[in-house]
């Protein structure tokens, strides 16, 4: 989670879900944060329940990493 100045941003809640799961991590202080043991090949959708954003929806595919940004617009 970045800033409009591009900066991470400290303790942004973020939230995974996926069917009847779900699961909640905190940014950390260069606003990056995980998600650990996602072994399904689904669609996850991402969101920031504190804040008025657009979830995001991120493919998983087993042993890999999917990178996903959330950023203020300027």
């Amino acid at each position: 989670m970045l800033n409009q100045k591009g900066q991470g941003m400290l303790g942004v809640q973020v939230q995974i879900r996926a069917w009847n799961w779900k699961a909640t991590a905190v940014t950390d202080g260069n606003g990056q944060f995980s998600f650990d043991g996602l072994r399904d090949p689904v669609t996850y959708t991402l969101s920031l329940p504190d804040l008025q954003c657009q979830p995001v929806d991120a493919a998983g595919a087993k042993g890999q990493i999917t990178w996903v940004q959330f950023r203020q617009k300027r």
